[in-house]
Order: structure tokens, then sequence, then C-alpha cells
């Protein structure tokens, strides 16, 4: 027992050690930024380009500064029902179309459409149903808002 211990705090330093000397950085560090977004324009579903705008947390740079126009839109459809038609699971999907252009210069940097959907459980009391829409939501957008960094941090990495 003593000896798997041993092992196990062995292979845990091995491992740290080799992530300090490895130099790795996290991508979607704020201070490795190469970019900030100064502006953005909302249309389509205002309140899920307001939650996305609010996942979208950037550097404030001097140079590189975009306006950000986001079309939201999402569509809620049942995806399965019981076989007395009580509605068991919903089907919520959400498209974000993304554009992000230089402030100074107005060419287009990113021009992308994000897409997700994802299932979620019908509960027999309807504010249920509601937050557990609404969890999904948060989740599906966190992780577009992340992919919207990520690919904006490629972009000015070529750079």
């Amino acid at each position: 027992m003593k000896k798997f211990k041993l092992n196990k705090i062995l292979f845990l330093l091995l491992t740290f050690s080799f992530l300090l000397s490895c130099g790795y950085q996290p991508l979607l560090n704020i201070e490795n930024q190469k970019f900030s977004i100064k502006g953005f324009s909302l249309e389509g579903n205002k309140r899920l380009g307001g939650i996305l705008r609010n996942n979208l947390i950037t550097s404030n740079t001097e140079e590189n500064n975009l306006i950000l126009t986001i079309k939201a839109n999402k569509k809620n459809e049942i995806s399965n029902k019981s076989d007395t038609g009580k509605v068991l699971q919903y089907a919520v999907s959400v498209n974000f179309e993304v554009t992000a252009v230089g402030e100074k210069s107005k060419e287009i940097i990113l021009s992308q459409v994000y897409s997700r959907k994802q299932n979620y459980n019908a509960s027999d009391v309807h504010l249920d149903t509601l937050n557990n829409e609404k969890k999904v939501l948060e989740s599906m957008i966190e992780t577009i808002a992340n992919e919207i960094l990520i690919g904006l941090s490629s972009i000015y990495q070529e750079k």
C-alpha cells in the first residue's frame, strides 16, 4: 500500500515538473491576446446575443480593435414524446453569425457561423423545464464564445 502511494506521488511530481518545463501557456489567456473588442452590434435574438457578448471577455489593447456583429437565432422543437403524447425531451438549437471588422481598417477579420444543438429533459413543472433550457443555452453559448476567442487569437498569432 505504501509503495502505491509512493508511486502515485512520484508520478504527480514528474507530471508537474514536465508541465512547468514545457513552456505551456493557455490559449485564452487575456495577457496573450493581441486584439480587443471595442463594440458590438446585436441582431436577431438580442437576449442570446447579449449573453454571448458577456462571455467574450478580452483585454484592452490599443492595437487591433474590433467591432463584432452578432446575428443570433434560437429554435426549439420537440425531440421525444411518450406513447401518450407527453413531451419527454426538447431540442434547442442556436445559430450565431459572427462578423469581426477592424475598427480603423474596416477590413473583415472573421466571418463565421457557429451552430449548436442539444437536447434537454422536460419536467412536470414548467419552471424546471425553462431552467433546464437556460442551463443548456448558457453552456452552448459559453462554448461558442470560447471558439470565437480561439479563432480570433489564432488569426492574430499568425500576423
